[in-house]
C-alpha cells in the first residue's frame, strides 16, 4: 500500500515539475483529463524540438514563453 501511494506522489511531482501544471483547475474527471492531456502535448512537443537540435531564435522563444506561463 505505502509502495502504491509514494508511485502516485511521484507522479504528481512530475506532472507539477515537468508539465508545468501547479495547479489542477477542474474538478471533474474529464476536467483533469484534458488539462493534463494538454500539457503532456506541449512537453512532447517541446521536447520533441529540443531533441531534433533545431535551436533556432523562435525555437527558443516557443521554449520560453511555455516555461513561463502556467497553463
Amino acid at each position: 500500500m505505502y509502495k502504491s501511494r509514494w508511485a502516485i506522489e511521484s507522479f504528481c511531482r512530475w506532472i507539477k515539475l515537468n508539465l508545468n501544471v501547479p495547479v489542477l483547475f477542474g474538478t471533474t474527471s474529464n476536467a483533469l483529463f484534458n488539462q493534463l492531456f494538454t500539457a503532456i502535448i506541449a512537453y512532447a512537443l517541446l521536447k520533441f524540438l529540443r531533441v531534433q537540435g533545431q535551436k533556432t531564435k523562435q525555437t527558443l522563444v516557443i521554449c520560453r514563453f511555455y516555461t513561463s506561463v502556467s497553463l
